[in-house]
């Protein structure tokens, strides 16, 4: 945000500030809708995951406005989170939970 200012300098109105407040409601939406589903297993093996995209594809009717370029990003984004998670993540658990954790 303080960047966004520097950059923009006039050009910046103060309206533009309720992207901050627009932003923190997006995350808390979110937050929410992970607890709604939180139920749900876990789709760790292809069939189920293939098995939960046709569920969603009869339910809502069409894949809607995901594109190839979302299919790749989610893909890409997953792979990337799951070396980093397994890279850095007993680091980063000690660093939040001050303790050390327990590789599987």
């Amino acid at each position: 945000m303080l960047l966004q200012i520097i950059l923009l300098r006039r050009n910046f109105k103060p309206v533009d500030l309720l992207q901050v407040a627009v932003g923190i409601v997006f995350g808390y939406f979110t937050t929410f809708c992970n607890w709604c589903v939180s139920f749900l297993p876990e789709p760790d093996g292809i069939v189920l995951r293939v098995i939960l995209l046709l569920l969603s594809v009869v339910c809502i009717g069409s894949f809607g406005s995901v594109g190839v370029g979302t299919v790749i990003a989610a893909v890409l984004v997953g792979t990337v989170l799951e070396f980093f998670t397994k890279w850095l993540g007993a680091r980063r658990d000690c660093w939040l939970f001050g303790k050390e954790t327990v590789r599987e």
